[in-house]
């Protein structure tokens, strides 16, 4: 069976507020959705609602550090 890990990320302001610490329902339903279509498949799947989080797994998958420049910069630039 092929294993494939996915990641779901919904980023949100960091800021001190009113904002909800709850994933969003709908990055949950794409998760179950990705599931059960395939069915074939080891599906991993982690949910996120950090940028940074998100960022850092991304860099860690293709053996990037942190700092590696431009596709940082352009990664930050489209979460923002």
């Amino acid at each position: 069976m092929k294993s494939i890990k996915i990641l779901l990320s919904d980023p949100r302001h960091s800021t001190v507020g009113s904002h909800s610490n709850f994933i969003p329902i709908n990055i949950g339903y794409i998760a179950s959705y990705i599931k059960n279509e395939l069915k074939d498949f080891d599906v991993k799947i982690n949910l996120t609602t950090d940028k940074e989080r998100a960022f850092n797994r991304y860099l860690m998958h293709h053996g990037m550090e942190k700092g590696s420049g431009l596709l940082e910069r352009k990664f930050l630039k489209v979460l923002q």
